[in-house]
């Protein structure tokens, strides 16, 4: 559930990284410009990685992860609010220069909130209900825990009085490509996968 962003590069960077450490920070700085490595005010500071792609025979590819986001509920703080913006625009930034993004389980969630947030007029802090691959959500267990670029990530997110529900399909690349919004049971603030909210009043 860490928000994070797996760039794809080829060529000489993938083979470099057969051969030494350190050729995620060098080939992001190179293609992408030192300032993606630079701690960020709206995200904190970054942490790059060399991480795994595809299914199978899994290859190389770097990850950068913002310790200043969060996914465990998301309001309309205008601060967390600009830091998805921003990578947002990083997002767009690295497809223009042709790199193939694949966004992780966490970062789909806090694209999913700002859409919610940007479409609707929920006002309340936002939950994840669970962010999940069809796949799995249909009984199969998970084969890796790679980016794999294969299936969307089913989102729901419910607000902080239980009462709506959000279900978006994001992407592999962090595009949302639809939302259903639904008012919830009167039972789910009771069984459903969150916890219930406590109240100091009955009023």
């Amino acid at each position: 559930m860490r928000p994070a962003l797996a760039l794809r590069f080829g060529g000489h960077w993938r083979e470099e990284s057969e051969t030494r450490s350190g050729v995620a920070e060098d080939a992001i700085a190179s293609d992408l410009g030192e300032e993606w490595l630079a701690s960020d005010a709206a995200l904190g500071a970054v942490t790059v990685v060399d991480g795994v792609r595809g299914r199978g025979a899994a290859g190389w590819i770097p990850v950068l992860e913002w310790l200043g986001l969060q996914v465990a509920g998301l309001g309309v703080a205008e601060a967390l609010r600009t830091g998805i913006r921003r990578v947002r625009d990083k997002i767009n930034e690295a497809k223009a220069k042709d790199h193939r993004v694949l966004v992780s389980r966490g970062l789909a969630a806090l694209l999913a909130m700002e859409h919610v947030f940007e479409t609707t007029n929920e006002t309340e802090v936002l939950n994840v209900e669970f962010a999940q691959e069809p796949s799995v959500l249909g009984g199969r267990p998970p084969s890796e825990t790679s980016y794999t670029g294969l299936e969307p990530w089913i989102v729901s997110l419910v607000n902080g009085s239980r009462r709506m529900r959000y279900v978006l399909v994001v992407s592999p690349e962090g595009e949302i490509q639809g939302m259903a919004a639904a008012e919830a049971g009167k039972l789910d603030p009771m069984y459903g996968l969150l916890p219930p909210i406590h109240s100091d009043s009955e009023d």
